[in-house]
């Protein structure tokens, strides 16, 4: 059988069903490899879990809020920090990942920041504190007497579209918090707002605080952090010599 002359429809069809198959075999594979990495993930310790080193480090776990915080250490000093946040990570997968953390000593408190990759992915304010609920319920029962703290959802440009259901979470998460002992939250991301807009301090994506952005809303998480820690606790880590 004679073959199709080159630039015949024939051989560019069988050329472009060629392409068009190497590129759903690439797609599949990358497919199944992220899929894999986050298989492999879930089965892994929160980032920064290694044991406290004394009786004032204190556990920022949440999305990349937490985990991009460049100076997370210098804002809490003299506090100790764990920097356990993840990049895009959802409620129920921090939870998860919190369960293969191995047994140790407790950390003096814990900040969570989570929810905004929630309610950005779909879900509603509801769903998305009661899945928080879930998480400081097995912080609770990892670690009785460890105070635990919520930071309030900051704004953002990119997503000030969902910003009443962020504020409608913070909402239900205050209420949920006030009949939990031990618990307290935090509002902070007010001060990031300028004429009732977010301000001038978020990086290209406008989702992630600039450096500037960290300095502001980092001062107001400690403060608020330190008023909802118990005073001696606060006392005692603030006036001790830090290496």
């Amino acid at each position: 059988m004679p073959r199709s002359p080159a630039g015949s429809p024939e051989r560019l069809f069988s050329l472009l069903l060629r392409i068009t198959l190497a590129l759903a075999i690439v797609c599949t594979a990358v497919k199944a490899w992220g899929y894999a990495r986050q298989a492999l993930a879930l089965r892994s310790p929160l980032p920064g879990g290694e044991p406290p080193r004394d009786g004032c480090t204190i556990w920022f776990v949440g999305s990349s809020t937490i985990n991009r915080w460049p100076d997370l250490s210098g804002a809490m000093a003299p506090w100790s920090v764990r920097q356990r946040g993840v990049n895009g990570v959802h409620i129920d997968e921090i939870e998860r990942r919190l369960l293969n953390d191995p047994p140790g000593p407790p950390p003096a408190a814990i900040v969570n920041y989570a929810g905004e990759n929630d309610i950005a992915d779909g879900a509603s304010a509801s769903s998305a504190t009661a899945a928080l609920m879930a998480l400081i319920d097995l912080e609770r029962r990892r670690m009785p007497g460890v105070p635990i703290v919520v930071i309030a959802q900051k704004p953002s440009p990119t997503r000030w579209y969902m910003r009443e259901a962020q504020l409608e979470d913070d909402r239900l998460v205050a209420r949920a918090l006030a009949t939990r002992p031990g618990t307290a939250f935090v509002p902070a991301g007010g001060q990031l707002l300028v004429a009732g807009a977010p301000g001038p301090y978020y990086r290209e994506d406008g989702i992630h605080l600039d450096e500037r952005g960290y300095a502001i809303w980092g001062a107001a998480v400690r403060r608020g952090v330190e008023r909802a820690l118990p005073a001696a606790l606060v006392h005692r880590c603030r006036s001790a010599t830090r290496r």
